[in-house]
């Protein structure tokens, strides 16, 4: 079997094409304001900077919206990069944008407004969960009145219990819009459930009656969630988002659905979108997670004394755990691939209105979906995280991000338990509805799929009747409450039997499709689907011999599996780039406690992290640059290094690479001003910024007295030595300051501080860099971008080895430095590292000395030597 027929069946060739030019496009974190979060502030602006970031990548919100295949595919790239961005680009398009686009009607008001939406100036939000009733999507307590005189409306909140909660709205100076449910009232009478369109924060604070006050945390989800009350908050005409609905030129209310449950379905026309888009969403989370725990489970092995140094993925709990884990994934995910399959057909929804939720209402088959698949990801990530040890609860692993979404998602986008009772309700009363009668004999092979499902079909089937059954026998007088409370539980388990045989016939059609593209594709998704099956079947129905086949069979499908992981891992196709976990890494490079992996591992959480940035280094191919670039790699940053040799720029690139970071080779003389402007040119456009130049490039070619100098020789020192680097802070500085942020590291040298006899235009130019640092720090300042330099001693470099290669002149310099050794250039690069970082964040115009003492002596060894002598006494 090849991967690829996998990935084309699970994708197709179109999305995995724009998956991959996504991964391309964005590098999250990236970006001059994709600093380490360092308050919940820092961690709002990085969310919405990067959803301004997707959705324009895209070409803007209505382009999405118009598109759903596109904008699915957007979505579970951002589910997989970020959590956070994924709710909030689906609520943005899926709910806000989509809503208007389907509910409204052209006004001045609402075409401006979808303008900003389109652009992201503004980020739509949902105001529909209200703080004091459950189910208060069925009858919100907020009122818009209705003023003819003005024809405008206003928003009250009439009670505390009527408070909108769970909007993303409290950060201050993101501008926020939001689709606020109330129920629409004219002449003191309530005539519908509708959406308006309002503004609700600009850059300068709320909108005139919008209350908003910051919710607690939420750690699962972090995002700026706040409640918000309104006290006459006005929205104009065009901003009720009034569907078929209006008023007449004489203030009369119209509206041709006179059914209000008809009406309450159809405002909340978005409930197809965000179920569609959460069960997507959450596929690719499950995806993810399985990617990362079975990449690390891969490459640990155990030091068990029953059996060391096997891989710790031979023991079959780990197998039994993770193997399912994979299988739930897969099997999530065909269902997700069907609902989206099946995304505007007429929706399946029930004779009555809704009782509970109107999700179901307005398509049953997506919010079953969006319930099945959020469940399935709460499996998969508790298993993945207890199963990859101490390093499955990291934060830079992911998933205690993805098993967030399946907390939050159990409510958001419509609450799976009221589904599920939307559902049953729904499923029983539906007379025309009999599940679809089995093939083969519930008492036959378990490793038989067709068994199994006749297996999972017999246990709807029972419960369908049952409930029906009792449902006849209720009084024909009884409340419907009195009816259907007893009969609750017994609802929500017919709709998880629902789903398995949904499930379980999703699954034989994606067996079915691979045994067309080859025989081994269909056998090794086969063994999946058995597996899932094996742990979803209730045992309870199983024939005594069936129950002793059970284990026998597991180990089978178990070993298949094993087998066959490869494959069946591959086809998910999630890049390092996109999932960004260390433990996902291959063995040597994951979490095994070396300096490397910690920088990596700790990079979101870290002041010393520069994960997400960019830099270019100058003079890479060698000593201190080479040292720095990587450096800087290991950090999280995407490095493009800059010489005159391309080969030896290669090999620096080829390790930068090996970290898991991107690079870029730029070949360049640094004494030409038009090759530098051309390379940052290069740089900028190819990693979209750059917020980190070192500049480094330097010549030690003349050590001679100064009369015995030429002027080209002077000169020719210079222009590489002070020229370049002010060549290269004109063209980079002018891009960080336009930005508002950005590092310069001149990396300079102690000969720049005093007098160096035989190094005189070297030391010069030294001199003249450690002043141009210090005055472009006094004046870039206040544009937030910060310069710095490094003053490096005696350092082990190609430069230097006609001194430290001789033992003579080596001993001769050591003497004058206190720490008795020469410098590596791996010393210069962590305090590159630093200043590079938020740790450094207050420094600026700085000049670092890195000499092991030999500019802090006075008298240095020949004081040393006088006292040994005993010329002084001590």
């Amino acid at each position: 079997m090849s991967a690829p027929s996998l990935k084309t069946l699970l994708y197709g060739e179109q999305r995995l094409a724009a998956l991959d030019r996504l991964d391309a496009a964005l590098s999250w974190g990236g970006g001059p304001d994709e600093s380490p979060a360092r308050t919940p502030a820092d961690r709002d602006r990085r969310t919405y900077t990067r959803l301004a970031a997707l959705v324009g990548s895209e070409g803007g919100s209505l382009a999405l919206v118009r598109d759903r295949e596109r904008m699915l595919t957007v979505l579970e790239w951002a589910a997989v990069a970020d959590p956070a961005v994924f709710h909030t680009a689906m609520v943005h398009l899926g709910v806000c944008t989509a809503t208007v686009l389907e509910l409204g009607r052209p006004g001045p008001y609402l075409d401006g407004l979808t303008g900003e939406l389109d652009r992201l100036d503004t980020t739509g939000t949902i105001l529909i969960t209200e703080r004091g009733r459950g189910g208060s999507h069925l009858a919100p307590g907020t009122e818009a009145v209705w003023h003819p005189s003005s024809r405008t409306f206003t928003l009250h909140t009439p009670e505390p219990g009527a408070a909108k909660i769970m909007g993303n709205v409290a950060a201050p100076g993101i501008p926020k819009a939001a689709l606020v449910y109330a129920q629409l009232v004219t002449d003191g009478r309530r005539r519908g459930v509708f959406p308006f369109a309002l503004r609700l924060r600009t850059t300068s604070g709320p909108t005139p009656g919008v209350r908003i006050r910051p919710l607690p945390e939420v750690p699962a989800l972090p995002l700026d969630y706040a409640e918000v009350t309104f006290d006459g908050a006005r929205v104009p005409y065009d901003g009720w988002l009034r569907d078929t609905a209006s008023f007449t030129g004489d203030g009369h209310f119209t509206d041709p659905l006179t059914d209000p449950a008809a009406r309450l379905v159809r405002s909340t026309v978005f409930s197809a979108n965000a179920t569609l888009c959460s069960a997507v969403g959450l596929a690719a989370a499950a995806r993810a997670a399985v990617t990362a725990a079975l990449g690390y489970a891969r490459s640990r092995t155990t030091s068990s004394g029953m059996a060391p140094g096997q891989p710790v993925l031979a023991h079959r709990t780990q197998q039994e755990a993770l193997y399912s884990a994979l299988a739930d994934a897969w099997a999530c995910s065909l269902l997700a691939e069907r609902a989206r399959s099946a995304a505007g057909t007429a929706a399946t929804a029930p004779a009555h209105g809704p009782t509970w939720a109107p999700w179901v209402s307005v398509h049953r088959d997506s919010a079953l979906a969006k319930a099945a698949v959020t469940d399935a990801l709460a499996r998969v990530t508790a298993s993945c995280r207890t199963r990859s040890g101490a390093w499955g609860v990291f934060a830079a692993n992911r998933l205690t991000d993805y098993e967030g979404l399946a907390q939050i998602y159990q409510a958001a986008a419509g609450d799976n338990l009221l589904i599920r009772l939307e559902a049953g309700r729904s499923l029983v009363e539906d007379t025309a509805y009999r599940p679809k009668p089995s093939e083969r004999d519930a008492a036959g092979d378990l490793a038989d799929p067709r068994t199994t499902l006749a297996l999972a079909t017999a246990r709807e089937a029972a419960l369908l009747q049952g409930l029906r059954e009792r449902l006849d026998e209720a009084a024909a007088d009884a409340e419907p409450f009195e009816v259907w409370n007893p009969l609750l539980p017994d609802a929500v388990r017919l709709v998880d039997a629902h789903l398995d045989v949904r499930t379980l016939d999703a699954f034989d059609e994606a067996v079915r499709s691979a045994g067309g593209q080859s025989r081994e594709s269909g056998e090794t998704l086969r063994a999946l689907r058995v597996l899932y099956a094996l742990n979803r079947v209730d045992q309870g129905r199983l024939t005594p011999g069936q129950t002793a086949q059970l284990p026998a069979v597991r180990d089978t499908v178990l070993a298949r599996v094993h087998d066959r992981l490869d494959s069946l891992l591959d086809a998910f196709a999630v890049t390092p780039a996109r999932l960004g976990s260390p433990m996902a890494e291959p063995a040597g490079t994951g979490p095994a406690a070396t300096k490397e992996h910690t920088m990596n591992a700790g990079s979101d959480d870290s002041t010393f992290s520069l994960r997400g940035r960019t830099a270019l280094v100058t003079g890479a191919s060698r000593g201190i640059g080479r040292a720095i670039a990587l450096a800087l790699a290991r950090a999280g940053a995407d490095v493009a290094v800059l010489a005159r040799s391309t080969e030896a720029l290669r090999e620096t690139a080829a390790e930068i690479e090996r970290t898991g970071r991107k690079s870029l080779v730029l070949t360049c003389d640094v004494a030409r001003e038009a090759q530098i402007l051309g390379c940052v040119d290069r740089a900028i456009t190819h990693f979209d910024g750059i917020d980190i130049l070192v500049n480094n490039a330097a010549a030690l070619e003349h050590v001679a007295p100064f009369l015995d100098l030429t002027h080209t020789e002077w000169c020719r020192s210079f222009q590489v030595n002070v020229e370049s680097t002010a060549h290269f802070c004109r063209a980079v500085g002018a891009h960080m300051v336009s930005r508002g942020s950005g590092v310069v590291l001149n990396i300079s040298s102690i000969a720049g501080l005093g007098g160096f006899p035989m190094l005189s235009p070297y030391a010069a130019g030294k001199a003249a860099m450690n002043s141009l640092t210090r005055t472009l720090a006094a004046e870039w300042a206040s544009a937030g971008v910060r310069v710095n330099g490094i003053c490096p001693g005696w350092v082990v470099t190609e430069m230097t080895d006609g001194f430290s290669t001789s033992a003579d002149l080596s001993d001769g310099l050591m003497r004058a430095v206190p720490a008795g050794r020469w410098g590596d250039p791996e010393d210069i690069a962590g305090a590159a590292v630093y200043l590079a970082s938020d740790a450094a964040r207050l420094v600026t115009g700085a000049c670092l000395v890195l000499d092991g003492g030999a500019t802090s002596t006075l008298g240095g060894p020949t004081m040393r030597e006088l006292v040994g002598r005993g010329r002084i006494r001590g």
